[in-house]
């Protein structure tokens, strides 16, 4: 069964309508009886449209009777037009207000709407036609340039204030906006085959373009379009620019520092996108030595990507599962950057990035487990050190601040810069830091090892928590500069419990600190040296007794535990002991003192007696 017999398509002629003329019939069909009438319809075979002797022009209206012409298309409409009687006014209504638009026509023969050719396209011929050395472009290319670079294509070039040369900044729109005028003039001055394909593809990718102008490397914007380099490309790597820039190298440096959002380094927030680039690279040969208690923290070391600085950072990333999460994590970086105090770490930046919120600090060399482990030395930086941890918890306590987290693995030291600080603090996920800390007796957590008994028995940290925390750094640092290590002390403190925890052997810290108070230290050589250090540690030693107390009303404040150790730093400079050479210096000049005693005395016995024979009468020129 023929489809074509059961379903009419548009456009057939009908058998009752068939014409013999040569003019082409659009066609006519015809319904028969039926159920159903798509089902009855039958098609007549269409007349075969009749083929041109010559192309197809447009027609002219001039002395030609186009209406009735046997080449035009319109003939048999036209002429059925001619037949249909007008439609009657009414005599009550004026003719003009009804009337249609043929009815307006000075002719009494409708004119039909004839094809109109399209607006002729002024082009550079050698555009429309396909190079070898690209693909043919996009139909969106073939705009022409702006009006007003047009006025001066005529041979000379348009350079009145004309600076090719764009200062390296930052790529913004009211950069694009100011110098957008410019990209047209660049691409007609360079005297490229294709300056308008150039030109569309410029401002299109303007960042790459800017880029390239920025490095001062203009040439390359026509094999930049020839390679099709886009800005969603960014950042580019160095190979993919090698054929295409003068110095690869130099353009994806320079990228880094006008094409990438920038993340500041002053301490302020920024927000990226997901589509958008952080511009950090991280370091992967620094491994970062994350505690127990911090493996679900995503730590690693990065520096700057735009290398204007050898600085490594230390990114610590938190995740956030919605948005108030992420709000109450970027309210505790606010509140962190009201801490001013220099033996407290700064936030050097933060950025958050889709489900993301990073904080970025200056790395150190060293934290202070990594520093006792390998001390070699030097008693009286670790006293200096001391007091400085004691000052900044008391700056802490006085504005209201809560530690909570005290211990060797927080606390960064800068040997060079002979610097101590408390590393970042209380940035934390909500829910983490809502939570009470459970911990399994014997857990290797630093957290726990450094925590006070309240900590631990789930009850809230406070300022006590803090100096019991403090004091247990104190004792560390005590005993390597008395000479020993800190792992002897772990060891003592735990050969009973098997517990390496200070609140769970306090008895044998009290003992640690009884034996290390009557020994000698062994680091310094010299015996008065030795005999100053140990009474400036007997004196730590006596704070830190009080400090690790087991009930929290018996710790004393950190203004106290301040007070109390300036106090012994001063009373402890004692007097620089007399060498031999000094002793025999002071006896000579004693003598010589006595000797001048003695001889002012004899001369003013003489003068007296002098004085006497004169008023007697034994002196004078009879004498």
């Amino acid at each position: 069964m023929d489809l074509h017999s059961s379903y009419g398509y548009p456009g057939r002629a009908s058998s009752t309508s068939s014409s013999s003329s040569s003019s082409y019939d659009p066609g006519i069909y015809t319904p028969t009886a039926g159920p159903y009438p798509d089902e009855s319809r039958t098609r007549t075979p269409t007349p075969t449209a009749p083929k041109m002797s010559a192309p197809f022009t447009i027609p002219s209206y001039q002395g030609v009777n186009t209406h009735t012409s046997p080449t035009n298309p319109w003939a048999k409409i036209i002429a059925a037009a001619k037949d249909t009687p007008p439609v009657p006014v009414s005599p009550g209504s004026s003719g003009s207000a009804s009337r249609s638009p043929e009815d307006l026509s000075r002719s009494s023969t409708p004119t039909p709407f004839a094809p109109q050719p399209l607006k002729p396209f002024k082009a550079d011929p050698q555009l429309l036609s396909p190079r070898d050395d690209y693909a043919s472009p996009p139909p969106y290319l073939f705009a022409t340039f702006p009006t007003y670079v047009q006025q001066h294509t005529s041979g000379i070039p348009y350079t009145v204030g004309f600076d090719e040369k764009l200062l390296v900044q930052l790529i913004t729109p009211e950069l694009i906006t100011q110098h957008n005028r410019r990209i047209p003039q660049i691409a007609l001055r360079q005297g490229w085959k294709s300056p308008q394909h150039v030109y569309q593809w410029a401002i299109r990718h303007y960042k790459t373009a800017f880029l390239l102008w920025m490095a001062e490397d203009l040439q390359a914007w026509p094999k930049a379009f020839v390679m099709g380099l886009e800005d969603k490309d960014i950042p580019y790597a160095e190979e993919a620019l090698k054929g295409i820039a003068t110095n690869p190298s130099k353009v994806a440096d320079l990228q880094w520092k006008v094409a990438i959002k920038q993340l500041p380094r002053d301490g302020h927030h920024t927000e990226f996108t997901t589509s958008q680039v952080v511009p950090l690279d991280t370091q992967p040969n620094i491994r970062m030595e994350v505690p127990d208690a911090s493996k679900k923290k995503r730590l690693d070391c990065v520096k700057f990507c735009d290398k204007t600085t050898d600085v490594i950072f230390v990114r610590k990333r938190l995740d956030v599962k919605n948005g108030p999460e992420k709000e109450a994590i970027l309210a505790q970086i606010r509140d962190f950057h009201t801490i001013s105090h220099a033996n407290i770490a700064a936030i050097a930046g933060s950025y958050a990035r889709g489900q993301t919120v990073a904080i970025l600090s200056e790395r150190t060399e060293a934290n202070l487990v990594d520093y006792l482990d390998t001390f070699a030395g030097g008693a009286e930086q670790l006293l200096s050190w001391m007091l400085d941890l004691t000052s900044a918890l008391k700056y802490l306590h006085d504005s209201r601040i809560v530690h909570k987290s005290i211990r060797p693995h927080k606390i960064l030291v800068d040997p060079r810069r002979k610097r101590i600080s408390y590393a970042i603090f209380g940035i934390t996920q909500p829910a983490r830091a809502s939570a009470t800390a459970l911990w399994t007796p014997y857990s290797t957590e630093p957290a726990y090892i450094y925590a006070a008994p309240e900590t631990v028995s789930r009850r809230e940290a406070s300022f006590p928590a803090d100096i019991f925390s403090l004091g247990c750094v104190l004792l560390e640092m005590a005993t390597c500069a008395k000479g020993l290590d800190v792992s002897s002390l772990e060891a003592y403190r735990s050969t009973i419990s098997h517990d390496s925890s200070y609140h769970m052997n306090l008895e044998r810290v009290d003992a640690w600190t009884q034996q290390l108070r009557v020994s000698k230290p062994q680091a310094p050589s010299s015996r008065i040296r030795r005999d100053r250090h140990g009474a400036q540690i007997e004196h730590v030693l006596n704070a830190v007794r009080t400090m690790v107390s087991a009930e929290p009303e018996s710790r004393p404040s950190a203004k106290r535990v301040v007070s109390y150790l300036e106090k012994g730093a001063a009373a402890q400079q004692v007097r620089r002991p007399r060498r031999r050479s000094d002793v025999g210096a002071e006896i000579g000049r004693a003598v010589n003192e006595r000797e001048k005693s003695e001889q002012g005395g004899l001369w003013g016995e003489l003068e007296s007696l002098n004085g006497y024979y004169n008023h007697q009468g034994y002196g004078g020129s009879g004498y």
